[in-house]
Parts: structure tokens; C-alpha cells; sequence
């Protein structure tokens, strides 16, 4: 009802009655009879004057009836604005009650209507007196009835929570996919999965497809469901997008609002509810990116899955390639691969994407360019109209070879990490696969993306290796891996390694190893690979500078882990720059230079990126490119030795660019420990104020220099915080070979550092005492040291953490009159011999940790009263 005419004024019969008319029933005689016979004609009476009234109200109950209605059309508009609201937001449909009460509602005002309508016509005609009693009876009866029933919907207009619903849950929900062209290949794979999804088959449940192109595989699952919009054999087509966490919970409440259920409850609660609501349907679940085991029974998916009792229940779950075991451990039916493009096809979708018209690998400008960036792409779908449709258009030669290298490093890089996924899950052949590549690649940090993708899902045991590698040192890392305590027995402990890993899956991840290691001697269990029987993996996986360490391995498959592709390199340097740096005047042309020529080395990319960081004056970039060039680029097909001698020579860039002559003496002492030894700083410390590179005046002001002076080499790239508590400090293993390559002449080996730590009792090796200057035995467990009859230029001797008693003292120590600085921490001495005066130049002796020392000499504290010994020392 738009618009209510106001009524006018009643005829005058009405008017008399106004007001309430009320009559009282008097009793027509009196005495005795009177009560009775009023108890007898009152009702009668009563009932005659109700009616009889509505011939003298007319005009009130109208206007009653009106007044009532038109608040009821106010309650009716709000109920009309919450039907569109929520359906326009959130689609959702009135409820039945709502939609029952609207009906009322617009009866009530029809009638309303109609009545009003009747009176008024009468009014018009009559005047202010109608004659027609029966007439005014009539309306006014009408009137007061249904004000009633307008009375009755007013106390019952429906609650906000109460008008709309969320609508049902459609059959199937149409999912946009890309209007790419769908290659022939493509077409094969999806018409595969939809007859195994039509099937009959009561075996024929789960489909597990997997792919290495995310994007691609979730298209074509998008198609898997789109292809059930115009008629599904389905109650329920439900598509779970690709979960952040693919854990039973997550996945029951993308069902639960695919279905538009409740969400409350516990995950067991939730389980029976989906259970419920599916037990007597047909129903297709798509499962996308799924990359962990899934128990589909604990997420309330009805058993048994197949063709059952004429009700169809399948699944489809998809992965990717890393994640192809995924399928295996949900016993899937049918395995589909969605493999690569071959590259014909390759080139064709590459063609339509561009929108190209013609032979576009004919054409002289851009035709080598849309080749070489195809294969680059590798056969990725997705990417291949990606790349296609940002170049369309494009002819500038410089645009195409930016895209060529950016899909070069992104593609390269990523297939490693795919490849060496796949091969360690799938390959049951492949028992030790090898990555190899210059050191500061990435070798180790790809071994670590290993670590983490396989730690939970096996046995994954990490192994340092490093230059001073032996069967022991392996046995010792993976025993503490493993929480058991060896003996140090190599035999007992292969035993007991063996027995923990007999009857499991294992991973072993041997970073940096530089020569043959005997796994069946370390205890390893053989024969390497996936046993037919009980399916265990057992895998080894190790990194390695040189490729003929993977053929000493027996490495079945080798990953050479490539340098970084222009673009990526540049957004590596930028990154380790700063953009306020890189975009100051006279610079950005400049960084290109610099990063083109350290050849996408990541470690000197990041390293050189950081001493670069703050400068703004084109005249310092300027000398940092000359620097660079000094060294010959890098040749891949020359001895890995030579190449990483050239490495040295840009990341001694860093070097160079530290701010004091006392920084760079800090570094190189860093050489002094083993490789991918955790030093705690403390120690650091008090080598730097043993040598005298730190003196503040005062012990507390040197730790604190000395803890400054670290902080500025992590801030360069040169040292790398770690503990858990960040109290130590390590070196990557790339650095610490340049700390030494410096130390010794940049490569000229002059023979003033001497380096040989953490080798074992057993091993024998040459130390060069009349040449060395510095040397470092530590970690080697060793218990004497040879006689050395002349006198030495030796200076500094670090000989911790080894099996040695006093009598060396009558060996080296008592021809190393220029020695300034002696470190033999946690050795087996018992006393200090008085002989030890006669070194006169002493300046730092540590001897904490010989538990054996009870007293220390007389002469000894008089000798050495201006040298500076740690207080644990004499403890």
C-alpha cells in the first residue's frame, strides 16, 4: 500500500457514538425474579448490544483500524530493508517465519485497503448521515476484526536474527578459472579424472593428482568442478581451496561453510555433523594443495568411498610434486600426474598467450628471445601465460632478456628444490643423490629446505662434515642426533647406529663433505634406496664442492645448484644494499655494474652488498667495480679450486671495507677455530684482548669493545650470530677459507698460519714450526707434540681441547722464546713446570680446565707479573 487517503469525518449516526457506548442490562422486574432472570437475558442482551454498536462506530473503529495498520506497513518496511541487505551482502533468503508473517502483513493491509475504501465511498455518498444501518454495520464489524488481527502481527514481528537465513548450499559452486587455453595434454588428464570420477567402480574412491605448477594444478581442478554446473550426478560438488594448514579441523570448517552448517562444537562434534549430513548423499570432495596426511574419517567423510548402495562418494585431492606421498599414505585409487609441457606445446601456449599471430619462433627480433625464455619457463602452464601476457606487445630486446633471466633463477633453483624432493620420496633406486656447486651457492641452504620438509615425516638426521671429516666425527654427530651415548669405539657405535635405523625410514643430510666417507663402516644400514617389502626410505643426501666427491659416494644423481640469474641477483644486492643507497644520484647504473660482476655468487652478492651499504658517493662505488675486476670472472668449466680462489677475491671486498686495521686482525683470528664451530663470544673475547687487538685499559671496558668489534663484523656479512640465546658467534665455511686465504698471502701460501684442527689422536700430519707464526691445533685430542730443536717464530699457539700434559714444555714451548700468547684450556696438565719462566714475551696464558693443577710456582707469578693470565687459570 503506497498512500492511505486520510479519513474524513463519520456520519452523524456515528458520531453519536464517539465515544465508548455502555449499556447496563436493568432487569424488567423487580423482586425475587430479578437476579435470575438478568443471570438468563444479560448475555443474550450483551451480545445483541455489541452488535448492535458497530451500527454507531463505524468512523472510530476505521480510524483505529488505520492508525494500527499504517504502524504495522513501518514494521513491514524494516523487515523488507533486512531482506535486502543481507540478501544483497550476504545472499541470504527470508526464513519461512518471516516469509509467512509478510504474507499476513500484506493481506492485513489489503484489507484494510478495501474496507477504508467501502467506508469512504459511503461517505461520499450519503453526507454526514447514512441511512443504511446494516451498511455501518458491516464496515464498522470489518474494521474492528481485522484491527485485531493487525494488533496480532504488530506483537509478532519477526527479530533481526530471525528474518533471513544463509540460503541453501547449491548443488555445485562455480569456481572461476583462467581463460587461458587449456593445452591438449591438459584436456587428456581432466577427461581421465572425471570418468574415474563417474565411475561405477565400488573400488574406485580417491584420485590423487599431483603437478609441479601450483597455479596449474588448482585450474584444473576448478575445471573438475565447474564440469558438474549444468548437471551433476551430485547432491554436493564441495571445494576446499588450498588450506595455510591442512589439519583435520581447518578442512571440517571449509565443509561446514560449503554446506552452511553450524560451526560450533569440538572438532569430534563437528565430525558427526558433516557425517550426518553426507551418510545418504552423492557427494565429490576437492581437496587443493594438500600437504600432509588427511584422516578423512576424523574430518567426518563417510565410509566406505566409492560406489555404494547407489550413493557415489568420491575424493580428489591434489599436491604438489614434493608432496606426491601424500596420495600414498591416503590410499589413493588412481594416480594422475600433471607432468611439465613438453616443449612443442610449451610453445604453442607460449604463442597463444602473447597473442602472436604467425610463426613467432620465426621472427627475427623476438623469435630468439621467445625461445630461450620458454625453456627457461621449463614447462610450467601457468607461468607460460604469465610471462606471455606481460610481453605482449613487447619487441625491446632488453625487456625479453630480463624475463629470461628471471625465469632462468626462479625456475633453476626451484627445480632443484623439486627435483631433490621428488627423488628422495619417490625413486625406490636412488639411495645417495648428491648436490654439488662452488662454496657460497647455496648448497646448505638447500639442504636445510630438505631438513625441514622431511623433519616429522622420517628419521632426519643432520651432519656436519666438513675439511677435518672422519668416520668418528659422522658417528659423534648422528649419535647426539639421535640422543644415544657412544664410547667412542667406531665398531660399537656402527652397531648401535645401525640397530636404531634398521627398521625405519631415514634421511641423512651430509653438509660439505670434501672426501669419501664408508656410510656401511659409519653404520648406515644398506642397501640404500626404498626396501620392496616394508617400504622403509632409507636416503642419503650430501653437499660438496667438487663432483668427484659425488662419484667417490657412488651418488646416483648429482644437483649442480646453479649461480643466481641476473634479475635475482640484483634483487639479492638491493636487498643487502638498501634502496636509499641504490637510488641515490649516480649510483643504480653503478650497482648493476658491481653485481654483474661478481656473477651471481649469493655469499659475495650478500657479503659485497653489505660493505656497500651507506655509500652514496659514486667515487666509492667506482673503486669497488675496479676492485672486482681485477679478478677474472668466474669460469664454471675450470677446477672448483680456482673458482673459489676468485670468490675469495671479491668477498676480500668486505674485508678490505672494514673500517680499522684492529677489525680485520679480529677476523682473520676467526680462522683459528674449526669449521662450523659454535664459539661462544666470551672466548672470542678474550682471544682478541690475549693478542692485544682489543685494550680499553680496563677488563670490563675490553669485553665490551671486544663485543662491539662483533657486532660490526655480523653487521658486515663476515660472522653470523647463533645459540639460542645469541651468545655465540660462527663463521660460514666459505669465510673462514678466505680468513685463512688472507692470512697466508692471499694464495701465496707463505707459510705464516697454520691451521689443523679437530683431526683425531690417529691421524698424522706435518706441522711447519720454523715458517708458522700462528698456529692451531685445538679439538685434536692429541698428547704431545714433537721435539723441535731450533728456535721458532712462533707467536701464537692454540692448543685447547687436547690430551696434553706438562712435558710439552720441554718440546715446542721451550724454544718459543717470541711467544706472546698460549691457550691450554681443557688439556691433562698436572703442574706447571718453573721451565715456563722462560717465556719471557707471554703476554695471554690460559690454562683453565686442567683439573690436575693444584699450585702454581713461586718464580712463575714473579716472572710473569706484567703478563695477563685469565683468572681461571690459577684455579
Amino acid at each position: 500500500m503506497n498512500s492511505i487517503p486520510a479519513i474524513g469525518p463519520a456520519p452523524a449516526v456515528a458520531d453519536s457514538s464517539s465515544s465508548s457506548v455502555k449499556m447496563q442490562v436493568v432487569a424488567p422486574c423487580g423482586g425475587w425474579c430479578g437476579p435470575t432472570i438478568n443471570t438468563i437475558i444479560s448475555p443474550f442482551y450483551n451480545h445483541f448490544a455489541k452488535y448492535a454498536l458497530y451500527c454507531f462506530t463505524a468512523g472510530s473503529n476505521v480510524r483505529d483500524h488505520r492508525t494500527e495498520t499504517e504502524a504495522l506497513i513501518l514494521k513491514q518496511a524494516g523487515v523488507l530493508e533486512m531482506f535486502r541487505v543481507n540478501g544483497h551482502l550476504l545472499d541470504a533468503v527470508p526464513r519461512d517465519h518471516a516469509r509467512l508473517w509478510l504474507e499476513s502483513v500484506n493481506r492485513a493491509i489489503s484489507e484494510e485497503e478495501a474496507n477504508h475504501l467501502l467506508y469512504t465511498q459511503r461517505y461520499l455518498l450519503c453526507g454526514c448521515c447514512s441511512p443504511n444501518c446494516l451498511g455501518n454495520y458491516k464496515i464498522s464489524k470489518r474494521a474492528d476484526e481485522q484491527q485485531k488481527q493487525v494488533k496480532s502481527l504488530l506483537s509478532s514481528v519477526p527479530g533481526d536474527n530471525n528474518i533471513t537465513r544463509a540460503p541453501d548450499p547449491r548443488r555445485v559452486e562455480s569456481m572461476l578459472v583462467d581463460p587461458a587455453p587449456i593445452p591438449p595434454s591438459r584436456w587428456v588428464i581432466l577427461r581421465g579424472a572425471l570418468l574415474f570420477i563417474v565411475s561405477d567402480d565400488p573400488n574406485e574412491g580417491i584420485v590423487g593428482m599431483w603437478g609441479p605448477d601450483k597455479d596449474d594444478n588448482t585450474n584444473l581442478l576448478k575445471h573438475i568442478n565447474n564440469s558438474f554446473l549444468e548437471q551433476s550426478i551430485f547432491d554436493f560438488v564441495i571445494f576446499v581451496p588450498s588450506p595455510s594448514d591442512c589439519s583435520v579441523t581447518n578442512i571440517q570448517s571449509e565443509i561446514i561453510s560449503r554446506l552452511g552448517m553450524r560451526h560450533d562444537g569440538n572438532e569430534a562434534t563437528r565430525a558427526t555433523r558433516i557425517h550426518e549430513h553426507l551418510e545418504n548423499k552423492n557427494f565429490l570432495l576437492i581437496v587443493d594443495d594438500l600437504r600432509q596426511n588427511l584422516d578423512l574419517g576424523a574430518v567426518g567423510i563417510p565410509y566406505p568411498l566409492g560406489f555404494m548402495g547407489e550413493k557415489k562418494r568420491k575424493v580428489v585431492i591434489m599436491s604438489l610434486s614434493g608432496y606426491r606421498s601424500v596420495g600414498n599414505l591416503l590410499g589413493v585409487n588412481e594416480d594422475i600426474e600433471l607432468p611439465i609441457l613438453q616443449e612443442e606445446e610449451a610453445r604453442e601456449l607460449f604463442r597463444q598467450s602473447i597473442n602472436y599471430q604467425g610463426d613467432l619462433y620465426s621472427e627475427p627480433h623476438i623469435g630468439p628471445h621467445a625461445t630461450d625464455l620458454v625453456r627457461a619457463i621449463n614447462g610450467l602452464p601457468s607461468e607460460l601465460v604469465r610471462y606471455g601476457r606481460s610481453l605482449r606487445g613487447t619487441t625491446d630486446a632488453s625487456s625479453w632478456k630480463v624475463a629470461i633471466d628471471d625465469a632462468a633463477s626462479k625456475f633453476s633453483r626451484s627445480r632443484s628444490i623439486e627435483d631433490t624432493l621428488c627423488l628422495i620420496e619417490d625413486d625406490p633406486m636412488l639411495g645417495v643423490i648428491g648436490i654439488w656447486g662452488p662454496g657460497g651457492v647455496g648448497k646448505t641452504h638447500l639442504l636445510k629446505k630438505i631438513q625441514g620438509f622431511f623433519r616429522g615425516r622420517m628419521t632426519v638426521i643432520w651432519v656436519t662434515a666438513s675439511k677435518e671429516c672422519s668416520v668418528l666425527k659422522v658417528q659423534t654427530q648422528i649419535l647426539d642426533e639421535l640422543k644415544l651415548k657412544g664410547d667412542g669405539n667406531v665398531g660399537t657405535q656402527s652397531g648401535m647406529i645401525r640397530c636404531f635405523l634398521e627398521n625405519k625410514s631415514f634421511l641423512v643430510l651430509l653438509d660439505d663433505l670434501w672426501e669419501r666417507i664408508d656410510l656401511e663402516v659409519v653404520g648406515i644400514p644398506l642397501p640404500l634406496g626404498i626396501e620392496p617389502l616394508d617400504k622403509f626410505k632409507r636416503k642419503v643426501v650430501l653437499t660438496t664442492r667438487f663432483i668427484s666427491v659425488c662419484g667417490g659416494m657412488e651418488v646416483k644423481k648429482q644437483i649442480k645448484v646453479p649461480y643466481l640469474q641476473e634479475n635475482e641477483a640484483w634483487e639479492l644486492f638491493r636487498e643487502k644494499v638498501g634502496d636509499q643507497t641504490i637510488f641515490s644520484p649516480g649510483i643504480k647504473d653503478r650497482a648493476r655494474i658491481l653485481v654483474t660482476e661478481m656473477k651471481g655468487l649469493p655469499l659475495a652478492l650478500v657479503t659485497v652488498g653489505r660493505a656497500m651499504y651507506g655509500k652514496f658517493r659514486p667515487d666509492q662505488w667506482d673503486s669497488a667495480i675496479q676492485h672486482m675486476k681485477k679478478s677474472c670472472c668466474i669460469d664454471t668449466n675450470e677446477d672448483p679450486l680456482k673458482m673459489e680462489e676468485e670468490v675469495f677475491r671479491k668477498i676480500m671486498f668486505s674485508y678490505d671495507n672494514l673500517k680499522s686495521e684492529r677489525l680485520k686482525n679480529c677476523f682473520l683470528t676467526c680462522a683459528l677455530w674449526p669449521e662450523d664451530q659454535q664459539i661462544h663470544k666470551e672466548e672470542f673475547a678474550q682471544c682478541w684482548i690475549g693478542l692485544g687487538h682489543v685494550d680499553e685499559g680496563d677488563i670490563q671496558s675490553s669485553y665490551r669493545k671486544a663485543y662491539s668489534l662483533m657486532s660490526d663484523l655480523i653487521g658486515a656479512c663476515l660472522l653470523e650470530g647463533c645459540g639460542e640465546s645469541n651468545d655465540r658467534v660462527k663463521l660460514h665455511d666459505v669465510i673462514r677459507d678466505i680468513s685463512l686465504w688472507i692470512s697466508c698471502g692471499c694464495g701465496k701460501n707463505n707459510g705464516n698460519w697454520f691451521v689443523h684442527v679437530r683431526a683425531g689422536p690417529d691421524e698424522n700430519f706435518s706441522i711447519p714450526w720454523s715458517s708458522a707464526e700462528y698456529i692451531s691445533l685445538m679439538f685434536n685430542r692429541m698428547k704431545k707434540l714433537p721435539f723441535v730443536g731450533d728456535l721458532l717464530k712462533l707467536r701464537v699457539l692454540c692448543l685447547q681441547n687436547n690430551n696434553l700434559d706438562e712435558t710439552i714444555i720441554g718440546g715446542v714451548l721451550v724454544n718459543s722464546a717470541k711467544l706472546t700468547y698460549l691457550d691450554l684450556r681443557y688439556n691433562k696438565l698436572k703442574g706447571i713446570p718453573e721451565s715456563l719462566c722462560h717465556l719471557t714475551e707471554l703476554i695471554h696464558l690460559n690454562l683453565s680446565n686442567n683439573y690436575g693443577i693444584m699450585k702454581v710456582p713461586h718464580s712463575f707469578g714473579t716472572s710473569l707479573s706484567s703478563s695477563s693470565c685469565t683468572s681461571r687459570a690459577l684455579t
